[in-house]
């Protein structure tokens, strides 16, 4: 999602987004308001501040939400929503990509032969 900015209007893929909110440009060329939430211009706008690069889901919470827990769902439901208007009469896939991707939830444990390692394979002590 490429934007060019002037003097905090962002245009991007046919949208206009300022802080009065977020305009679709119209068959007459003319930008009319789309309605839509605070959170998903909030989520939209850490989106095209980035540009272009990846942005975590827990950078686009605690900017989003800062100080407050919330449930990855609200997330989920504002990307919809985004989706939802952006991606209305795309000819290509969604404007927002999402990246899947597995991490280990602990750095691994290192297993030696014969007890050298950290700790041992099938032994039930922690390592130091």
């Amino acid at each position: 999602m490429e934007a060019r900015a002037s003097r905090d209007i962002l245009l991007f893929e046919g949208f206009r987004l300022d802080r009065r909110g977020l305009c679709r440009r119209d068959e007459c060329r003319v930008f009319v308001p789309v309605a839509i939430g605070s959170r998903a211009l909030d989520v939209l706008r850490v989106l095209i501040a980035s540009h272009g690069d990846l942005v975590s889901k827990d950078e686009i919470m605690a900017t989003v939400w800062p100080a407050t827990v919330v449930e990855d769902n609200n997330l989920t439901v504002q990307i919809s929503a985004l989706r939802r208007i952006l991606d209305q009469g795309r000819a290509e896939g969604s404007c927002i990509q999402t990246v899947a991707g597995l991490r280990s939830p602990k750095p691994p444990l290192m297993c030696g032969r014969g007890g050298a390692g950290p700790r041992r394979c099938g032994s039930r002590r922690r390592a130091v």
